[in-house]
């Protein structure tokens, strides 16, 4: 696993809302190193999430391009995007994501549906993770049976399944009290040293974005600051 650089130039998005269009994104431009952990800050509607969907291939550009390593994204159609998104980005979510009829170790298998491994190498794998992020003895739980703090670490285990380049993550604490925050938060700092990934964060905590190489700040339909 290693990380990608990730460069932005021009990158507009509005959307259609009952009252009239909004623009979320304006000539969005920026550059973000291999490896390196960024945090995004600003207010609601300022495109903070918009801007990881973007990046992470869930949302297709409207005007401007994003490049992650050598791929421009606006040149994946189908199955190629879908390779992206599979291979190359791992997704962390506030509310987990996790599908409650399955248990911690299906939910991380489920990530590897696509690899080539045998159905042995991905549930030992699924495993390895769980242990990794603390949480093994919890393998057989389904999402309701966890804690937050816990969930949120078999989502890490998940976004981590493919081996990614780049980590994104969207409010990662926003549903964790204080001290599961920080426990979570101390983890994702492991994951960013020890694989060398680029990682994204959206946040409203300054406690989180403190942890980052870089704050990226928006504005509403402004370029970041």
């Amino acid at each position: 696993m290693a990380g990608v650089p990730i460069t932005a130039r021009g990158v507009s998005m509005t959307y259609r809302a009952r009252g009239g269009d909004v623009e979320v994104l304006r000539d969005f431009s920026l550059d973000i190193q291999t490896g390196e952990r960024i945090s995004v800050m600003g207010p609601s509607g300022a495109g903070k999430t918009t801007l990881l969907a973007l990046i992470g291939g869930l949302e297709a550009v409207q005007a401007g391009t994003i490049t992650v390593g050598d791929l421009e994204l606006s040149t994946l159609h189908g199955d190629a995007l879908a390779n992206y998104r599979h291979r190359t980005v791992g997704f962390v979510f506030q509310h987990f994501g996790l599908l409650g009829n399955l248990t911690a170790l299906e939910n991380v298998e489920l990530a590897m549906s696509f690899s080539t491994g045998s159905s042995r190498v991905r549930r030992e794998r699924a495993g390895f993770l769980l242990d990794a992020v603390g949480v093994a003895a919890r393998s057989h739980h389904r999402p309701a049976e966890l804690s937050g703090g816990e969930a949120q670490r078999v989502a890490l285990a998940r976004a981590l399944a493919n081996e990614p380049s780049l980590l994104l993550a969207d409010e990662p604490t926003g549903n964790l009290d204080g001290t599961t925050a920080e426990q979570v938060l101390d983890l994702l700092d492991t994951v960013a040293r020890d694989h060398e990934c680029t990682v994204i964060t959206v946040t409203h905590d300054p406690r989180v974005a403190n942890r980052s190489d870089r704050i990226v700040r928006l504005a509403s339909g402004t370029a970041p600051k």
